[in-house]
């Protein structure tokens, strides 16, 4: 939502109230470990969604220590199916033990470097990171990195 309203995440946060407190540092707000009751009140009321929805999009704490990349399918990354006006980093891709896209399964997942992604206030700059990052010549695959 910060990124619809041209706001890094610290800023949205502040602005409306939210209370994500230590979230909002680097890269905190794409890792969404689990919330306070209040805080998901303050979400799921802004997004008009519900608290189930927001407390399935929460990562494990083993999936917030630090890393050194970011996985993301080259595929996905820009086409979110169910609303094509609204990218989205995949949860999934948020655990370092993943293989595969799920959807593309020949095409192996591709790893953003951790520096690139914390320069990064909002999805929109994310994205646009991993657009550049893209546009360079070709990188390994994650599975490539691990063998």
């Amino acid at each position: 939502m910060a990124s619809c309203y041209r706001m890094s995440v610290p800023e949205f946060d502040r602005q409306m109230g939210l209370g994500l407190g230590g979230l909002t540092g680097g890269v905190g707000w794409l890792l969404l470990p689990a919330q306070s009751v209040q805080t998901l009140e303050n979400l799921t009321d802004l997004a008009r969604l519900e608290p189930a929805a927001l407390r399935a999009i929460e990562i494990p704490e083993a999936w917030a220590r630090r890393r050194k990349q970011y996985l993301y399918c080259p595929r996905c990354v820009f086409l979110n199916p169910e609303d094509v006006g609204s990218p989205y980093w995949k949860r999934r891709w948020l655990d370092t033990a993943l293989a595969p896209c799920e959807v593309h399964a020949a095409t192996p997942l591709r790893a953003l470097p951790c520096a690139r992604v914390q320069r990064c206030l909002n999805l929109a700059q994310l994205l646009s990171q991993v657009a550049r990052y893209e546009r360079e010549p070709q990188r390994e695959s994650y599975e490539s990195i691990l063998r």
